[in-house]
């Protein structure tokens, strides 16, 4: 969820952020995170990945879906239920998302959009 870096990350900081190992582990989080255009290589030694600019429809609906996910974990930290408003915006931030991934199909495949939608409902299902 945080900015990056000027110069981009770097497999070593991706993999700690994700918590793998950099020698395999990041990899498949990688190819995902390209395929889905979430990510890009702008550079050659050291490579580094930053978000694409613009950034595409997708990659805004689900930072959103991460960021009102984010507010609901936060809330549920303090022993407090999210309150209707945190969990109405979060619910339309995914929403949002299954419209932007259902509409990304084209680009990246029925299967791919299938496992994608079925992230989705696994956060909206955690909203109720």
């Amino acid at each position: 969820m945080q900015s990056a870096p000027r110069e981009g990350w770097t497999r070593p900081s991706l993999a700690s952020i994700a918590g793998v190992v950099a020698n395999g582990g990041v990899d498949e989080h990688l190819r995902g995170l390209k395929r889905l255009g979430l990510l890009v290589c702008a550079g050659q030694r050291p490579r580094a990945w930053v978000p694409p600019h613009p950034r595409s429809e997708l990659a805004k609906a689900l930072r959103r879906v991460l960021v009102e996910l984010d507010g609901v974990r936060e809330t549920h930290a303090t022993s407090q239920p999210p309150s209707v408003t945190r969990r109405v915006s979060a619910a339309r931030a995914v929403g949002t998302a299954e419209r932007a991934v259902a509409a990304a199909e084209p680009e990246l495949g029925r299967d791919t959009v299938a496992d994608l939608l079925k992230l989705l409902g696994q956060a909206r299902q955690r909203l109720d």
